[in-house]
């Protein structure tokens, strides 16, 4: 988390009342093991050959074999006869759905192979539908797999059913292309239930962006709003971004919750307490005639009495619970100071000692240099040995004894000592210095204990008020209750149905005073109000650094779309720009659209210039994740005029030519004009079958 993004939060957190720093970082942090990044990975996908086999509903056997190349490939054939088939049973090896074959087709086929590269590695799919779903993945080229050969060691995996293989598939190419699953919150499938649940992106949706159905050309990103597009870009901040909002989605839909229960227990203890308050002002209505028609008005005087003192403890009650708190958080503050002033005072003690020990250590060595000049510079008149006297007292030979003129080995021990004595004294200074420091940091602890010791003897003597408070009113309490047993007992006039007024007013002014104006409920509410809008903040702030970054990028993108779209021969789109929320704006006529606005007529061929662009920026700038890999259903069913043809046919030649060796788009398509349009072509017939 930079500086930048601490200082929003602590900014947003400073104004809040239940949430706190700390719980607003772990709120905002977000540890991924998918690292967004959009330098591409420069992986490519290419299928080298699909074959699958099986029997007609009338009997015929049928085994479609198909080999495919780099580059452009096209397959041309009527209506109705099989190509989106052949795109279907691709899909369903790729991606593991085997039900976006139709079920009647589906019901015919019993195996299906494809062989297929990613980069420099070769892969084989091999799926069986015969009896059951089993399907295996393995990294062998297809023209050299032989089952029978086979000894298990050059298989990926494999699954005995299509959802485990669904699994398994996408985690391939997931691990291949650096994906993973951008979420999303919607309302949960499971009937009767109202739950927001949380889903993601798959490798399914993922694949939208290679196989472009001819049902979908009216659909941009093919599903999951601008998912696919974020994926496919790979910008710093997205995967953050995706969490925060399917956090921020959670907690809207909790607190909306929330708030739901909060309005329907809000409105029943509006309606509850408003019973209450006509019951009470009937029953008063009725006693106050039994009053007024009887002496008992001294009784009345008392119960009123009685309930000023009960509603004067509640609230003396409450504010002692208060002064219990605030005691019990100012002596643990006072025990804290103390505990810190303790430590200083042992650590000043820990340095007067070692003062007072160099201090000694340095007398001794000054004492011991000055003892040892005085004897160093006696006049020996005498030998202390044979008491003859001395002639020669000092030798002018360095290294001889004055007294005795042996020979003596000479040291430095005067030098050493000397500079002993300079670092003890360096050491006493800095001991000096620590004191002076120990001593003004306790000065400020004192201080604090101070103004501790005051808050907690305030807050002791509050309590002690109260304490007394409590006492007399319980006392006063007591006087009423005798009072009013006594007035009970002398009165002979107090009816049946007074008592039970009373004893029905109670009872209601007891349910009266339980209905909190306060819920619980609420504090909660409020804390989720102030998490939205921290995460929304936090995701603003993401969303702009994460365009600053990749605005070039998204500049570059645009630009190869619009020269696509000039090639289709939409000359009516002038200009293409990309915002931060990745929606792509189309200048059309002067007027700013998106992809929905443009006539149908036209929008295949925009969504085509997406796609293309997209594999140019990866494969010219280095940028995306894109597998260079387009299956094109039916590109000229939307009403293209011929300028459009012309232009697509320029367009797939020039993609040809310029991007053989870094791409590959598969087409189907029954416009004969495409003949011969392209080197990889396989045409069939009119009114033939692909298989």
């Amino acid at each position: 988390m930079n500086k930048e993004l601490e200082r929003l939060i602590s900014n947003i957190v400073e104004g809040n009342k239940h949430l706190d720093i700390n719980q607003a970082k772990t709120l905002i942090e977000f540890n991924s093991a998918y690292e967004d990044m959009p330098v591409s990975t420069g992986k490519r996908l290419i299928i080298n050959y699909l074959e699958f086999n099986g029997q007609k509903k009338n009997s015929d056997n049928f085994n479609f074999k198909k080999k495919f190349e780099q580059g452009v490939n096209i397959i041309i054939a009527d209506n109705l006869r099989g190509k989106s088939t052949v795109f279907k049973v691709l899909k369903a090896a790729l991606v593991g759905d085997a039900n976006s074959i139709k079920a009647d087709v589906k019901t015919w086929i019993k195996n299906i192979a494809v062989g297929f590269k990613i980069s420099n590695q070769d892969y084989f799919i091999m799926i069986s539908l015969e009896t059951r779903f089993k399907g295996i993945l393995y990294n062998v080229p297809w023209e050299k797999f032989s089952l029978e050969n086979s000894d298990g060691s050059n298989i990926v995996f494999e699954a005995n059913n299509n959802k485990k293989y669904s699994e398994e598939i996408q985690k391939f190419f997931f691990n291949q292309f650096s994906y993973y699953s951008l979420k999303w919150t919607q309302k949960s499938s499971a009937k009767d239930s109202n739950e927001l649940v949380e889903a993601g992106a798959s490798w399914k949706t993922y694949y939208k962006s290679i196989f472009l159905e001819s049902k979908d050309s009216v659909s941009f990103y093919g599903g999951q709003d601008q998912k696919v597009f974020q994926m496919l870009l790979g910008f710093e901040y997205t995967n953050w971004i995706n969490h925060l909002s399917v956090k921020r989605d959670m907690l809207q839909f909790e607190m909306s919750k929330n708030k739901e229960f909060e309005n329907q227990k809000d409105n029943a203890e509006k309606t509850e307490k408003h019973e209450i308050e006509l019951k009470l002002e009937q029953i008063q209505r009725k006693l106050d005639k039994i009053t007024n028609s009887s002496p008992m008005q001294e009784l009345t005087r008392l119960q009123k009495e009685y309930n000023r003192i009960i509603k004067k403890m509640n609230t003396t009650n409450t504010e002692t619970l208060k002064a219990n708190q605030e005691s019990q958080r100012a002596i643990k503050n006072q025990s804290e100071i103390l505990r810190k002033l303790e430590e200083y005072e042992h650590e000043e003690r820990r340095i007067h000692k070692e003062i007072i020990k160099n201090n000694r250590l340095l007398n001794d060595l000054l004492e011991y240099i000055e003892i040892g000049q005085f004897f160093s510079n006696l006049d020996i008149k005498y030998c202390p040995s044979c008491n003859n006297e001395v002639h020669n007292h000092h030798s002018e030979i360095d290294g001889t004894c004055p007294l005795c003129h042996e020979h003596v080995k000479n040291n430095d021990n005067k030098q050493i000592y000397v500079l002993k004595i300079e670092e003890i004294k360096t050491l006493l200074k800095k001991l000096d210095e620590e004191k002076v420091l120990i001593k003004e940091k306790k000065q400020k602890i004192n201080k604090d204990l101070e103004k501790a010791n005051r808050e907690v003897v305030g807050i002791l003597d509050q309590l002690n008020l109260l304490e007394s408070d409590e006492v007399e009113m319980g006392s006063e309490l007591a006087k009423i209750i005798s009072n009013i047993n006594l007035v009970q007992q002398n009165s002979s006039e107090m009816s049946e149905e007074e008592k039970n007024l009373i004893a029905e007013r109670a009872v209601l002014l007891y349910k009266r005073n339980s209905i909190s104006d306060y819920s619980p409920n609420q504090i909660i509410i409020e804390k989720m109000e102030e998490e939205i809008n921290l995460i929304n903040s936090v995701i603003n702030f993401l969303d702009i650094g994460r365009y600053d970054k990749s605005k070039s990028i998204l500049d570059t993108l645009a630009s190869f779309m619009l020269r696509e779209i000039k090639e289709f021969g939409l000359e009516s789109i002038t200009d293409i720009t990309i915002d931060n929320k990745f929606n792509v704006i189309y200048i059309q006529n002067g007027i700013a659209m998106k992809f929905d606005d443009i006539a149908e007529g036209e929008q295949l061929r925009v969504k085509l210039a997406f796609y293309l662009g997209l594999i140019q920026l990866d494969i010219e700038k280095n940028f995306g994740r894109h597998a260079r890999f387009l299956i094109i259903d039916s590109p000229n069913k939307e009403e293209g005029d011929s300028k459009y043809l012309e232009g697509l046919k320029d367009v797939l030649i020039n993609i040809h030519e310029r991007y053989n060796e870094n791409l590959q788009i598969i087409i189907g398509t029954a416009t004969r004009e495409m003949e011969n349009v392209l080197k990889n072509q396989t045409v069939y017939h009119k009114g033939e079958y692909v298989f």
